[in-house]
């Protein structure tokens, strides 16, 4: 039994790393075409889309892969996509929406940075907001249905599920710890809440919070974009993604929150 979990992990791990590199190979003539939606989201929207259809295909090849070779008496790994609670979207995106909220009012509140006014001339936000919501609803699928779904979703059956979440987390901190490794510890403490919520509400309560996270700090920092006093706290915004340490403080504070109020069982 412990060689055919060995066997199970493996056959994960590899899907991981052959996602990394085939992600936008078959789709590398739509990312450098001219068409105009892919100079959205500063030239990524079509890359978004690439990313999105193969996190679906490397997951459904894998999971099928897996229960084809599984015993006819073992019992199946389920699908995340089809089987997990699409309602719980809401859920996840009421938390996630409003964590970048109290990050931003604590960052002022502190006196890490200060309000700078409304900057509500930023057309090119506004024109777009329904392609950008398109593009991190994309990318967020992408990212749950590999990094909770794929890692967490598969092995959770023969692995200790504290144990998946935390190799998920870690996985997730070591990817984006490429920017800056405030942001990588930020992502770390992110993929935490994000594996325990895929456990108690599964796949869709995850994309909701990532989507709506990314979404409404873009909004914030774009239409009231703060003064920075310390890059340290609040990270210095050259893109929506330049989180600084607040976040993950607030983060933190809300995961223990949750679980005081019995929110993750």
């Amino acid at each position: 039994m412990m060689l055919l979990h060995f066997c199970i992990y493996l056959v994960v791990i590899i899907a991981y790393n052959a996602y990394d590199y085939i992600k936008d190979l078959p789709f590398r003539y739509i990312t450098q075409t001219n068409y105009a939606v892919c100079e959205k989201m500063n030239n990524t929207f079509c890359i978004r889309i690439s990313y999105f259809v193969m996190a679906i295909l490397v997951y459904l090849i894998t999971i099928n892969f897996i229960n084809a070779t599984l015993l006819r008496d073992a019992p199946k790994i389920a699908n995340t996509i089809t089987q997990d609670e699409p309602s719980y979207f809401g859920a996840g995106s009421f938390i996630g929406g409003a964590l970048p909220v109290i990050s931003y009012v604590s960052n002022v509140i502190f006196g890490f940075s200060a309000f700078n006014g409304f900057k509500p001339d930023d057309d090119a936000l506004v024109k777009n907001i329904a392609v950008i919501f398109t593009g991190m609803f994309m990318t967020s699928f992408t990212e749950e249905l590999i990094f909770r779904g794929l890692l967490i979703g598969i092995t959770k059956s023969f692995l200790n599920v504290n144990v998946c979440v935390l190799l998920s987390a870690l996985i997730f901190g070591y990817v984006h710890v490429k920017s800056s490794l405030k942001y990588g510890v930020i992502a770390f403490v992110t993929g935490i809440i994000l594996g325990i919520g895929y456990l108690q509400y599964g796949l869709y309560w995850c994309i909701g919070f990532h989507a709506l996270f990314n979404f409404v700090e873009t909004l914030l920092y774009t239409l009231v974009p703060p003064k920075i006093v310390n890059k340290t706290m609040v990270g210095e915004r050259k893109t929506p993604d330049d989180d600084g340490m607040m976040t993950s403080l607030v983060e933190t504070i809300a995961l223990g929150g949750l679980y005081h109020f019995n929110y993750f069982g």
